[in-house]
């Protein structure tokens, strides 16, 4: 996700629609998980992990449009209010 986000500067090329999905469904992943379901499922922080991996890079990137940096800040905010990420 970060390759193509680096790719689509907002000043030179459209966003990308289907990296847009991408990164609405995980958001919309991310939001739905309650704290339970982290706490009884042992395999999500092992699922989630490699995503949150790419997100942050995306999301530090200054060539990441603002629409996509909005979603990921979204699905952070989400991981973190479920115990997933330590902020």
């Amino acid at each position: 996700m970060a390759q193509a986000a680096k790719a689509a500067t907002p000043s030179s090329q459209p966003l990308d629609p289907a990296l847009l999905e991408r990164a609405q469904a995980w958001r919309d992943a991310a939001e739905a998980l309650t704290v339970a379901q982290v706490e009884l499922d042992e395999r999500a922080a092992e699922r989630w992990m490699p995503r949150v991996a790419a997100i942050e890079q995306a999301r530090r990137d200054p060539a990441t449009p603002p629409q996509l940096h909005r979603e990921l800040v979204a699905t952070l905010a989400a991981l973190e209010r479920v115990g997933l990420l330590a902020h």
